[in-house]
């Protein structure tokens, strides 16, 4: 039962909460902020779309069992945007970003 309180509610509801007052906290002026400085979505971008290609590399170089590999895969191409938001707000980063 626990486990199915946590799983379907607080979590849940935790995050809402989380990516809610991270919106609240944003300006128009970050997102103008964030239109000028095309190097850093550049960055941002092409981590991203690298992440997986590092993910199957170290999944092959440690010969990871398949269910362990398509875990590693599915982690690299969905990764957790609220904790990633949570922390660049945290370490004072531009979350418009």
């Amino acid at each position: 039962m626990q486990a199915d309180l946590l799983t379907k509610f607080l979590l849940p509801a935790s995050l809402f909460l989380i990516m809610f007052g991270l919106g609240l906290s944003l300006r128009p002026a970050y997102f103008k902020s964030a239109l000028t400085s095309p190097r850093a979505i550049g960055t941002g971008l092409a981590a991203q779309l690298l992440l997986p290609l590092v993910a199957f590399a170290v999944g092959s170089i440690m010969q990871l069992q398949p269910e362990f590999a398509v875990g590693l895969m599915i982690i690299a191409l969905a990764p957790s945007g609220i904790t990633s938001n949570m922390f660049t707000y945290l370490f004072r980063g531009e979350v418009s970003l």
